[in-house]
């Protein structure tokens, strides 16, 4: 492989940012909140053809977590669920990891 494993979280990292509004939030009615990425999984880069070139094809997971100033995770929270929310993707990307692909998976 041309790439890190390294290399690669951090260009999963930057699309998830891309795609995804994490870090500090202003609701409409000027409440604060912010969004953080959780339990981000991974899996090994698989060598595919992407319209005829060598691609590698990537299945990560992740969540992210929205506090705000009314809510934020307690140990004994049953509501937690209600501002977590679990995302599955895949990504396609060249020998150099430039994205050629991005889809969020069911």
């Amino acid at each position: 492989m041309i790439f890190t494993t390294s290399e690669l979280k951090d260009l999963i990292l930057a699309e998830i940012s891309i795609r995804h509004t994490l870090g500090e939030q202003v609701g409409g009615s000027g409440h604060l909140g912010f969004v953080s990425l959780t339990n981000l999984e991974i899996g090994e880069p698989v060598e595919i053809k992407f319209k005829e070139k060598q691609a590698f094809e990537i299945l990560f997971s992740f969540e992210t977590y929205t506090e705000s100033e009314f809510h934020y995770a307690t140990d004994d929270d049953d509501s937690d669920d209600m501002y977590r929310s679990i995302y599955h993707a895949k990504i396609i990307v060249d020998k150099e990891l430039k994205v050629l692909h991005y889809t969020n998976l069911p």
